[in-house]
């Protein structure tokens, strides 16, 4: 699969990679690759929209990130224009998901520039005079 890096989604969503890494590590979110300790995740770009919401519920409207996950993933990340988020009480929200992504998207070019892929596990050991 390919995607792209938490440390990249994290720039472009302006959250910080510990938030992004623990949302992912809590929640299972579609398009996000899980794989074994040491391997780094890849994010899907229908995942990236969906990342980017849940990141606005929880900081604007300080919604559980558990119930922000819910209502994300409740949406039509595929489909442009506006959607609404119903809450039983009456009240709803409008979600430019269009405008999302296109501004979650032109941040990701400038944190692909900003972010390079990072080696896990230990350096390589320099080579010695003597050998």
């Amino acid at each position: 699969m390919d995607g792209y890096s938490i440390r990249a989604v994290a720039l472009a969503i302006e959250a910080p990679t510990k938030w992004l890494d623990n949302l992912l590590s809590h929640h299972a979110v579609p398009g996000v690759q899980r794989s074994t300790r040491g391997v780094e995740r890849r994010i899907s770009l229908n995942s990236l929209a969906v990342i980017a919401v849940v990141r606005i519920l929880s900081q604007e409207l300080d919604i559980a990130q558990a119930r922000a996950v819910e209502l994300a993933l409740g949406l039509d990340a595929a489909t442009s224009g506006t959607q609404r988020i119903r809450f039983s009480s009456g009240i709803s929200v409008e979600v430019p998901i269009d405008t999302i992504l296109a501004r979650t998207r032109a941040r990701l070019g400038d944190a692909l520039e900003a972010t390079s892929h990072i080696r896990r596990g230990r350096p390589r050991s320099k080579p010695t005079a003597h050998e």
